[in-house]
């Protein structure tokens, strides 16, 4: 089975092709900008660019023709292990056994020389883990909330900006616990800072890094 795996740029997960691709990335993207366009790295090599290219011609935001909101659900400890829902719970990969990492993201799609699918750019991200299982909850975040609530388990949250070197000030909130009741703070603020990362004043602050890749699992 083929899954999506969300990634912030960092980890020593990240297959080789990939790392491969987003240096290739980063140096397209330099060479879009012109010499007077620096470029900074959101990873080790995993491309990003300085702010105030946006949307100008040929800069960064020329190349990210695609829009999405997906979720993706994570089930498997290969799946967890190579994303961002481990750090949820300091780290500890064994206690993370499922969760869900739901994204707006603008992005542009490219293959790695073993012709896995990669994806740059700016993304938005409410990251959901519990160290429950999928038998316990249908893995979506309002129902991982309502398990939380009642108990039946430990569930993570938190809101994540990636691909983006613009202010967002007191927009994100900090990870803490979730349930029902902190559920809509958080859908809150991850409508609000969808809507500034993604609008039209904000563009010339996109920094196209890597935002993920197709793997087997």
């Amino acid at each position: 089975m083929t899954v999506f795996i969300a990634t912030d740029g960092v980890g020593t997960e990240i297959p080789t092709d990939v790392r491969d691709a987003a240096k290739r990335f980063a140096a397209e993207t330099a060479q879009r900008a012109g010499p007077d366009q620096g470029v900074t790295q959101s990873g080790p090599d995993m491309g990003g660019t300085e702010s105030g290219i946006g949307d100008a011609p040929g800069g960064a935001g020329a190349v990210l023709d695609r829009w999405d909101i997906q979720a993706h659900q994570y089930k498997t400890e290969a799946e967890i292990k190579g994303g961002m829902l481990a750090g949820l719970f300091s780290g500890r990969t064994k206690l993370v056994k499922s969760g869900v990492v739901q994204e707006a993201k603008r992005f542009y799609v490219s293959q790695t020389d073993d012709n896995n699918r990669v994806e740059f750019g700016t993304a938005v991200r409410l990251l959901v883990a519990t160290n429950g299982t999928e038998a316990e909850v249908k893995l979506t975040i309002p129902n991982i909330a309502a398990g939380a609530q009642l108990s039946q388990f430990e569930a993570r949250i938190a809101l994540s900006v990636v691909g983006f070197t613009g202010p967002l000030g007191d927009m994100l909130p900090a990870p803490g616990e979730l349930n029902v009741e902190t559920l809509p703070d958080y859908l809150d603020a991850f409508r609000k800072i969808q809507s500034y990362v993604f609008g039209r004043d904000a563009a010339g602050h996109l920094a196209p890094t890597l935002l993920g890749y197709s793997a087997l699992t």
